[in-house]
């Protein structure tokens, strides 16, 4: 997944615009025969098949419509399939102590309602304690995930937007397509 988000203080009126200028942007730069966009089930199970790299487009944050239903319309025959009301993405509280990592509670019914998790590559989701973090620390989330029934349900919020540090052994231009 890839969002489009639009911080609060974009004033109402050109929270729209800035989505567009997104979309465009993974056009122009990102989307390519090596970084497909994802539209359907079918082109997501063909990416995994071939062994190809995609990316689904949500907006992340529903204040970006801007009450107009209008605009979702536009974004979808432009390639957003999916938003999230607030945000999407949080660990597993379980592997790591913060207020907005999600309890098993909270994981099982976004499971249950056909939810998707995006794990977050901030350090303080990932560990409880001030230090380095490794990619084996996010991966504790995703095991405890996927042993709740999430297999299907998780992806990637890397967050690399809103970071300054990333994981001591793997940064943003490793697993993020080259500009």
């Amino acid at each position: 997944m890839l969002a489009c988000f639009v911080p609060s203080q974009v004033p109402f009126g050109r929270r729209f615009h800035t989505v567009l200028e997104m979309i465009d942007i993974f056009y122009q730069k990102v989307a390519s025969d090596k970084f497909r966009p994802i539209f359907t089930k079918g082109d997501l199970a063909e990416c995994v098949l071939k062994g190809q790299k995609g990316a689904i487009l949500f907006v992340e944050g529903a204040h970006a419509l801007e009450e107009s239903l209008v605009q979702l319309r536009t974004w979808f025959r432009l390639g957003v399939r999916g938003m999230t009301l607030t945000w999407n993405h949080g660990n597993a509280l379980a592997s790591g102590n913060h207020s907005r990592n999600l309890t098993d509670e909270q994981i099982q019914a976004l499971i249950a309602n056909d939810g998707a998790i995006g794990l977050t590559f901030v350090d303080f989701f990932t560990v409880s304690e001030k230090r380095k973090v490794w990619i084996d620390d996010l991966l504790l989330h995703l095991d405890h995930i996927c042993a709740l029934g999430g297999v299907d349900h998780v992806g990637f919020g890397s967050d690399f937007d809103g970071i300054t540090e990333t994981f001591g052994d793997m940064h943003p231009q490793q697993i993020t397509p080259s500009y």
